[in-house]
């Protein structure tokens, strides 16, 4: 193995390297280094041990809004023909 595990490991067969596993397990298995951990886990997780904490903000995404439909046309569908608005005027002569 190479990079930062393979070091790691070849530590951990060495001498110094049984000696301080014996240690962290030592630690890792203290009431002190339980609470800390405790401790750590809320911060991150975000929950707090107190019972008057309110919980912390979370930012909401927008609403995603869907534009308005344009409205439909007026159709006139009776049968009696209408002027047309947009035809010429026709003047008449007499």
């Amino acid at each position: 193995m190479s990079g930062l595990i393979g070091k790691a490991m070849r530590f951990a067969k060495t001498k110094q390297g049984q000696e301080a596993l014996e240690k962290v397990q030592k630690y890792a298995k203290s009431p002190e280094a339980k609470e800390r951990i405790e401790d750590i886990k809320g911060k991150v997780s975000g929950s707090k041990d107190d019972a008057d904490a309110s919980p912390t903000p979370v930012a909401k995404p927008p609403a995603a809004t869907t534009p308005e439909p344009a409205p439909a046309p007026v159709v006139d569908a009776s049968a009696t023909p209408k002027p047309d608005p947009n035809a010429p005027s026709v003047v008449s002569r007499k």
